[in-house]
């Protein structure tokens, strides 16, 4: 007979790797309390999000994709942040646009460090395979989100390469 110790002892879940430097590729479900995105409008204020968390976090989103109603994805660069902090702005503010009864969110985000280029565009590949089997990659997957204001393009060194 074989016995699961996790569900005998109450085994406390495992720390995340951190790496202030680090990237890495972060997805959240959807509890099944209704869908992470019900149309257009929430996707594109997922997206004016991401764009207020790279300005206040100073990270870089180098891809997001809001194409799923259950689940999103995103690689992100925390560039010296604290990436639960990050998450927890992201979830909490849209947490309190999308509200449901009960959670919004199923468990806690899932994330993987990216430890070097030919990892980065495995990830990249995988989700881009993934959306195209389910219906699509549309704008709502792009890459790089930039901190610089669309004014500021032409003198931010990212936008420039």
């Amino acid at each position: 007979m074989y016995i699961d110790l996790k569900e005998v002892i109450n085994v406390p879940r495992s720390a995340r790797i951190k790496d202030a430097h680090g990237t890495y590729y972060v997805t959240q479900r959807s509890s099944g309390c209704r869908p992470l995105f019900l149309d257009n409008n929430d996707r594109q204020f997922f997206i004016e999000l991401l764009q207020r968390t790279v300005n206040n976090f100073n990270c870089r989103i180098l891809d997001y994709c809001a194409q799923d109603d259950e689940v999103y994805h995103l690689i992100i660069d925390v560039n010296g942040g604290d990436l639960s902090k990050i998450m927890k702005s992201i979830n909490i503010a849209y947490g309190m646009r999308a509200s449901c009864e009960g959670q919004l969110f199923k468990d806690r985000y899932v994330s993987s460090p990216i430890e070097d280029d030919h990892m980065l565009k495995d990830v990249r590949s995988k989700i881009k395979e993934a959306l195209v089997e389910s219906g699509g990659y549309s704008s709502f997957c792009v890459s790089e989100i930039h901190p610089c204001t669309e004014s500021a393009k032409d003198h931010c060194t990212d936008c420039l390469s």
